[in-house]
């Protein structure tokens, strides 16, 4: 009897037991029910982002039209400390120093750290990376940075043009020669169609790709290979925005909870907006492995919801004067009810979850550190893995990075610098107003008339030189004497805000490269006027 021939492939199962649709709608519950416990978190960092930027509403208080004036004390403190963050990581290359463990290793450490500098710093354009950390470490008060390693293809095509075919060759014969002369350590090219203008080149077990040939108008021949080139293979550190990062609200960090961390959170979720495109990308290259044709069909017709935790965005749009409308699938019928094409429009985003859990998915009882992919609209699990499956680690351990600039104890989020001054900011910005309310009604005052008088009882728009006859004007009008000490309240009120600012931020005259007032003389020497 004839022994059975091994097997030699085993494509991996999914690792889930319990009902797709049952975790997709737990990720979902965890989503509402953190967006839920933070609503108020969220229009606070809201107003005082609109604060930050300086942006304007217009105020009916006292009057129409009154003033509400832009103050940039806390964009100037936020992007003065973001620029010395800045500048000192970049000063310091590399920015991270590796330490051997073993005296052996002691002579690879030089090597390890120029690796992880070029990796940071040129693979993944770190100068950009360290700058959005700095924004949103000084402005958010906490910086999150979620580190995957990525893997990028994109299908790109090398298009080279060759000599004419000689006469006494078959076109077959001519492009197979030429395939061997340019790809020699290549294995002997596969013809995939009859005449030959069609071929298969295998490079490696990992590297195969098609070359159609083309004849150009002058007889010569282009020769087009598509292949798939790798964009991005290495650590992607990416900073997540404060409002794309869901958590326990009473969580001091993103980690696992444990007896060693007691202030994790049982649950993250990281909240992004893939396009169509992408997502039928990850289920082609079985990246998401759950989805079948069905499920791909339904991620096609679903409609974005604009409504997920989208509110800075939807605050920059409207500031920014952007109405934007997501994008829908288009339809084209051939008569009423007919339809004879459907295009699903791969432009089209969706509101993707990635769920961090502790989840026990073989019924052992005991919770593994799993990790869920879904799709919020459709309720659809697309990709199921335990932790270290995706982020392999010893102990296991979330790809996150966080710190906060100034820390709040038993809490994940810190105080920022618009934070830290909002309250000074809001009195600062009241006494500017009511300054400039009182120089407006000083200088264009309202005035009283007798109602029996000769003026007439409308809407008078003084001009310069112009004059307004009267019968008796200086019994008939009468313009108040508005108080003088009022705007020198407003101006002393105003520096004495200046100077505890600066002493909450340590952000000065002398920071910003000017002479602080009373200290010319101590500055004034040789050194001090280089500095």
């Amino acid at each position: 009897m004839a022994e059975s021939a091994p097997k030699r492939k085993r494509p991996r199962a999914s690792a889930v037991t319990a009902d797709r649709a049952t975790v997709a709608q737990r990720v979902v519950d965890f989503y509402t029910k953190d967006v839920q416990d933070r609503a108020f978190d969220i229009e606070a960092r809201l107003q005082r982002y609109a604060k930050f930027r300086m942006w304007r509403e217009g105020k009916d208080l006292p009057w129409e039209d009154s003033s509400d004036a832009a103050i940039a004390d806390m964009m100037t403190s936020a992007l003065r400390m973001q620029d010395t963050i800045h500048n000192a990581v970049m000063n310091q290359r590399p920015a991270v120093v590796s330490k051997a463990v073993q005296k052996v290793n002691k002579d690879k450490s030089g090597t390890v750290d120029n690796i992880l500098d070029y990796q940071f710093f040129v693979d993944a354009k770190g100068e950009k990376v360290v700058g959005e950390m700095a924004d949103a470490f000084v402005n958010d008060g906490v910086v999150t940075v979620f580190i995957p390693w990525v893997r990028e293809e994109r299908e790109t095509h090398e298009v080279r043009v060759l000599p004419k075919i000689p006469d006494d060759m078959v076109p077959g014969q001519y492009f197979a020669l030429q395939l061997m002369t340019m790809y020699p350590k290549a294995q002997p090219p596969v013809e995939l169609d009859k005449e030959g203008w069609r071929w298969r080149v295998t490079l490696d077990a990992e590297s195969t790709f098609v070359v159609d040939f083309y004849t150009l108008p002058d007889g010569r021949v282009e020769m087009d290979a598509a292949k798939l080139a790798v964009v991005f293979d290495g650590p992607r550190p990416i900073v997540k925005d404060y409002e794309d990062v869901l958590c326990n609200a009473r969580a001091a960090n993103l980690q696992i909870p444990s007896p060693s961390n007691p202030g994790g959170s049982a649950h993250v979720i990281l909240i992004d907006f893939p396009t169509m495109d992408e997502i039928k990308r990850l289920i082609k290259s079985g990246y998401y492995d759950l989805v079948d044709k069905e499920g791909e069909k339904k991620l096609g017709m679903a409609t974005e919801d604009t409504t997920s935790n989208q509110t800075e965005e939807e605050q920059r749009d409207v500031f920014g004067g952007v109405a934007y409308k997501p994008e829908a699938p288009t339809t084209s019928t051939q008569a009423p009810g007919e339809v004879v094409d459907r295009q699903v429009n791969d432009h089209k985003v969706l509101t993707r979850l990635m769920c961090f859990d502790i989840y026990d998915i073989d019924g052992d009882g005991v919770n593994e550190d799993v990790i869920w992919w879904v799709i919020k609209e459709e309720k659809m699990l697309l990709r199921a893995r335990e932790l270290t499956q995706v982020f392999p680690a010893n102990p296991p351990r979330r790809p996150f990075a966080e710190g906060q600039f100034i820390k709040v104890k038993g809490r994940r989020a810190g105080i920022g610098i618009p934070e830290l001054m909002e309250g000074l900011h809001d009195l600062q910005d009241q006494i500017m107003n009511q300054s400039i309310d009182n120089g407006t009604i000083t200088n264009v005052p309202f005035f009283f008339y007798r109602a029996s008088g000769t003026m007439r009882p409308e809407v008078i728009s003084m001009q310069p030189g112009e004059g307004y006859p009267i019968a008796d004007p200086k019994n008939d009008i009468v313009f108040p004497q508005m108080p003088q000490q009022g705007m020198n309240f407003g101006f002393n009120m105003i520096q004495v805000l200046n100077q505890m600012e600066e002493k909450l931020t340590t952000v000065g005259d002398l920071q910003l490269g000017r002479v602080p007032q009373g200290k010319a003389s101590a500055l004034r020497t040789v050194r001090g006027m280089q500095t």
